[in-house]
């Protein structure tokens, strides 16, 4: 997500090491019924689909999350439900810090008229994370239920298609270009991409990363030619909220490509340390999109939607519970706020002449929800108790 309004969005991603066999067996689990087709609405929420499921009769909001290999729930649906803990597991998040979970099956989540039975989840309380409350979803949806069924993510109507094959749909396939996928633990799908035409092995299509392209740093090597710029502060959120500084780097890279065509030219790609390297649904976005587990494949065919080149500052900004401040948390060199004396922990007062100092955690939200990601223009920051006013225009 490469815009000047909040940090990276890396939280929704989470891997297990060690895995005992009951923990394998929850997340492997899982069924529906044998012929079935429903269209269901969603919303898009900082980039991220939102959908309504259903457990026990009652509603949830939901993130559609294919880079997570379990789906998950708050500790309050689960007493709702009367769940019981079935097993826990030490979980990682991508800063490396982990705690131990625990671990159910919920024994039928239903989104439109489609019934998934017995899926392995996780409990864990989204909305003690600021960036995730924002969000306002009680839960998660993970690839161990998509991989249960075909689904056909329409974000010009902004609908989804369900349904238990590709026949099924009852859409019509010409145009669609196809990529083979494989499988990660718990069904997340990945496909080779290719960087100025070098294979990257293992990209995860990444439906809970709001950016578009970010790759693991070691891979920067097969694009030497390409001006980057380097970048400071903290880059990501773990799934438990921990926010740890690390230095990354963004480039116009001259072809990304997610094979059979589908070639993206000077392509903005951040890379970050050991991350594993992700295509998110700022890329998906504009495109109609086919996941089709039974096959192992993704088809995309662009759509109508617009795509316009996003301002990028060269710097975020995050809210700090604590205080109910906002700061500047990554910076990049020569970047337009650099060169215009923003400083990483400077203290954002106001944008564009509404006020961020002293704010609730519901004002936070209601400002990232209701302004342009990319209209950000005259700031007033703070450091050492002198404010000064920042106007950014030049995009970098």
């Amino acid at each position: 997500m490469f815009n000047s309004k909040t940090i990276l969005f890396f939280l929704l991603f989470f891997t297990s090491i060690g895995c005992n066999r009951k923990f394998v067996s929850v997340i492997n689990s899982g069924h529906t019924q044998e012929n079935f087709r429903t269209v269901i609405p969603f919303e898009t929420k900082m980039g991220l689909i939102i959908l309504q499921a259903k457990i026990k009769d009652e509603s949830y909001r939901f993130i559609f999350d294919t880079g997570a290999p379990a789906c998950i729930i708050s500790p309050e649906i689960m007493k709702e439900i009367g769940a019981d803990i079935i097993t826990s597991q030490k979980i990682y998040d991508v800063n490396n810090h982990y705690q131990i979970n625990e671990f159910t099956k919920v024994s039928s989540i239903e989104i439109g008229n489609t019934i998934f039975s017995d899926i392995g989840t996780m409990i864990l309380d989204l909305k003690s994370i600021p960036t995730v409350k924002c969000l306002d979803a009680d839960g998660l949806l993970g690839s161990n239920l998509f991989r249960h069924a075909t689904w056909y993510i329409d974000y010009e109507r902004k609908e989804i298609v369900i349904a238990n094959d590709l026949a099924s749909l009852e859409k019509p396939l010409e145009g669609f270009s196809s990529v083979k996928f494989f499988e990660g633990f718990g069904g997340v799908p990945a496909i080779f991409t290719y960087l100025n035409g070098k294979k990257i092995l293992d990209t995860t299509i990444d439906f809970g990363y709001g950016g578009t392209v970010c790759l693991s740093e070691k891979v920067m090597k097969h694009v030497p030619d390409t001006k980057f710029w380097k970048g400071y502060g903290v880059a990501g959120i773990g799934l438990y909220g921990d926010e740890i500084p690390s230095e990354t780097y963004k480039g116009d890279v001259d072809l990304f490509s997610l094979g059979n065509g589908l070639d993206f030219q000077q392509e903005k790609v951040h890379f970050d340390g050991e991350r594993n390297n992700l295509v998110g649904s700022g890329i998906f976005k504009y495109y109609h999109v086919i996941l089709d587990w039974n096959n192992k494949k993704i088809q995309l065919k662009r759509n109508n939607i617009s795509r316009t080149a996003e301002n990028d500052f060269g710097y975020s900004y995050g809210y700090n519970k604590e205080d109910g401040n906002v700061y500047v948390k990554n910076l990049y060199e020569r970047s337009e706020a650099s060169e215009k004396g923003i400083q990483l922990k400077d203290k954002i007062i106001s944008v564009n002449g509404e006020n961020l100092e002293a704010i609730s955690e519901d004002e936070w939200c209601n400002f990232r929800s209701d302004k342009d990601q990319s209209a950000v223009r005259v700031l007033v920051i703070e450091r050492e108790g002198e404010r000064k006013e920042v106007i950014l225009g030049k995009s970098i």
